[in-house]
């Protein structure tokens, strides 16, 4: 391939002409040298020189974002971590921009049936998608130079098959140019992701939209060039005649097929490791097929599409080595000087509720770098090689916590849990319950949220949702307080056992909270909307009309459980004992320590009311109500839950001007 001359080159057209016989100073090499020049500058020149702004625009945006985010840091640290007052065109941004759906009231769930779903972006994807897709349309449309046909010499008195070659290259040179972006938005440690701090929910709804452009621009590619064929009668002596032909039809079926098997109702909803093993798989062959489709052709003017090819597959590389490295670095003990070579999980399954909760022990070296980078809010990917070797998982990260082995040596853990459903978890359950085996960890990932700078922060789950969610609340409690801060948990679950999921994470909750040091105060709201196995408290009916969230305080002053506004004394916890327990790891057998009820009995009593509240509701909670009275401007709110809930909770945050952040259950 000739590299580093430029197809419109004007000394290399006329070389060109040189080595055609066309004398200088005619009419014949004047016009195969404005042919020439007229079919570079519109198949290669414009398209060529609007890919590069793309990639440099993209590019200023994530520095931009990424100086934007240095500054705020900075001005944080000025304030000593103090929470900012938030200004009018702040709120009015985010209710309007950068937290509104575009089109209604849902951003999470979907709008459409079956096939025909889709989900409402925000407001601010649009803009960015929008001056994206004019990038494409502007040179996919505009600024041709159309020779007159008499003097073409490439297509004589052919203008339809001069403007199709023209719109079948830019369309081509368009797509390629677009593939480093595509990979880059592809993966986990991806720079766009250190730099902006941006959500992986945000990473692959830009990577989706992208990718379908690119679909697009490539069959637009394939049509208009079939078209310009179809037009000179030479379709058919291209398949036999060039090697690298048909190479470009394979390559856009594999695309177009990419787009499709991504759509979530078609297979990423419901058989994720399949979609994500066919995914890497089309992806690869595509690329591949690509490649060969543009190097055979051996000419100047793919010089560029070369390059960006192989700087879309350095940023696929990038992303796999870093993966290595971290799941290296974390999961095995790369000095050999203890007798745990590697990460080994335990699988345990919570009775009478569809939750396993996984506890990863970590080999010493790896220890002291997790505790320095795992965060509120992380997960990780979970590599389990005895049940799926390429495969991993994504788990949040409920507790990091350090306990003491048998031999008194103190180890590191990481806790995750997860909902039973199809795929690894379904494994899990069936055939490793309460049994060890090698987990490797990939991580962590996710938004760094700057959740200490609040001081006045509501945290919002739904049933499995609470995992996210403790990890916030477990970071958000500091030990030594040098302020004030009012912790906020409203917990939306079915079954009361469900609360045995988050029963350690509030036990060591409860002990970071001093007596005396009313610095601190959590509030934990449990509304339990269906019937479990435990028997709950029978209360009579004017027990039942006691209203939400009321304090309940013992003579001596200690909080104490408030089931539907009525206080639970230990009476009514025996009353609700049975053996239906909670996991207690070092426990043997099921007794009244273990029970839910007498554990959650001891979280509440030991501190006074000002500092820790703990209220259980049977029935639904009203969010909209909660939200709107108790929430104001200056709070921070973190939901994760239900597609609905998530969508109920940020349109009710947006009311009040409250910072709002979520994780959603899928991408």
């Amino acid at each position: 391939m000739t590299n580093g001359v430029r197809p419109w080159s004007t000394a290399g057209i006329e070389k060109k002409a040189a080595k055609g016989g066309y004398k200088k100073g005619t009419i014949e090499y004047d016009n195969f040298v404005q042919t020439n020049l007229a079919k570079a500058y519109n198949s290669f020149k414009v398209p060529t020189i609007a890919g590069y702004v793309i990639l440099g625009g993209f590019g200023l945006l994530v520095l931009a974002v990424g100086l934007y985010r240095l500054i705020c840091f900075l001005a944080n640290r000025r304030r000593n971590g103090l929470p900012s007052k938030k200004t009018k065109l702040e709120n009015v941004i985010q209710k309007s921009v950068t937290k509104k759906p575009f089109v209604g009231e849902r951003h999470a769930q979907e709008y459409g049936k079956g096939l025909f779903t889709f989900r409402s972006p925000l407001r601010i994807h649009v803009i960015v998608l929008f001056f994206l897709f004019l990038a494409n349309i502007i040179p996919l449309t505009a600024f041709y130079q159309i020779l007159d046909p008499a003097k073409n010499t490439s297509w004589p008195n052919n203008r339809y098959a001069a403007q199709s070659r023209y719109f079948a290259d830019r369309s081509s040179v368009l797509a390629v140019a677009q593939l480093p972006i595509l990979f880059l938005l592809s993966g986990r440690n991806s720079p766009v992701v250190f730099v902006t701090g941006c959500s992986f929910n945000t990473l692959m709804l830009y990577h989706r939209w992208i990718g379908r452009l690119v679909a697009v621009l490539a069959l637009l590619h394939g049509i208009a060039y079939t078209a310009y064929l179809v037009n000179l009668g030479k379709y058919t002596q291209y398949w036999w005649k060039y090697n690298w032909f048909p190479l470009g039809p394979v390559a856009l079926i594999m695309f177009v097929f990419i787009i499709f098997t991504a759509h979530r109702p078609v297979i990423r909803k419901y058989a994720y490791d399949v979609f994500i093993a066919v995914h890497v798989l089309l992806v690869i062959a595509a690329i591949a097929t690509l490649h060969w489709h543009v190097y055979l052709m051996d000419s100047a003017s793919c010089h560029d599409f070369i390059i960006w090819i192989y700087v879309a597959i350095a940023f696929w590389a990038f992303d796999r080595a870093v993966r290595l490295l971290r799941l290296v670095l974390f999961s095995f003990d790369v000095r050999l000087k203890t007798k745990q070579r590697w990460s080994v999980g335990k699988v345990e399954r919570f009775d009478n509720i569809n939750v396993l909760r996984i506890t990863v022990d970590l080999p010493a070296p790896s220890s002291a770098l997790h505790t320095s980078v795992a965060y509120a809010g992380s997960h990780f990917y979970l590599y389990m090689p005895q049940i799926q070797a390429l495969t991993s998982h994504p788990f949040s990260l409920v507790q990091h916590r350090i306990t003491q082995d048998e031999q008194g040596q103190c180890k590191d853990q990481l806790v995750f849990c997860a909902s039973i459903h199809k795929g690894i978890t379904r494994v899990l359950n069936a055939k490793w319950q309460n049994k060890t085996l090698p987990i490797f960890l990939d991580g962590p990932y996710g938004v760094r949220h700057n959740i200490l700078s609040f001081d006045d922060v509501f945290l919002f789950a739904a049933g499995i949702g609470i995992t996210h969610i403790l990890s916030l609340l477990d970071g958000v409690v500091e030990p030594n307080p040098t302020r004030s801060k009012n912790v906020h948990l409203v917990w939306c679950i079915r079954s009361i056992e469900m609360m045995a999921v988050a029963i350690e994470v509030l036990e060591d909750v409860k002990a970071r909270l001093k007596v005396g040091e009313a610095l601190q105060h959590v509030s934990i709201s449990v509304f339990v909307t269906g019937q479990g196995t435990i028997p709950l408290p029978v209360l009579d009916n004017e027990k039942r009309s006691s209203p939400l969230d009321e304090k309940a305080v013992t003579p001596s002053g200690d909080m104490t459980i408030t089931y539907a506004g009525t206080t639970l004394t230990s009476n009514d916890a025996i009353m609700a004992k049975s053996n239906n327990t909670c996991i207690h790891e070092g426990k043997e057998g099921l007794n009244s320590e273990n029970d839910l009820f007498a554990r959650l009995q001891r979280i509440a009593g030991s501190h006074p009311s000002s500092q820790f509240e703990l209220t259980i509701n049977q029935r639904r909670a009203d969010i909209q109500q909660i939200i709107s009275e108790q929430v104001t401007g200056q709070s921070a709110v973190f939901a994760c839950g239900s597609d609905v809930f998530l969508d109920q909770i940020r349109n009710a945050s947006l009311q009040v001007d409250a910072s709002y952040f979520e994780e959603p259950f899928s991408w």
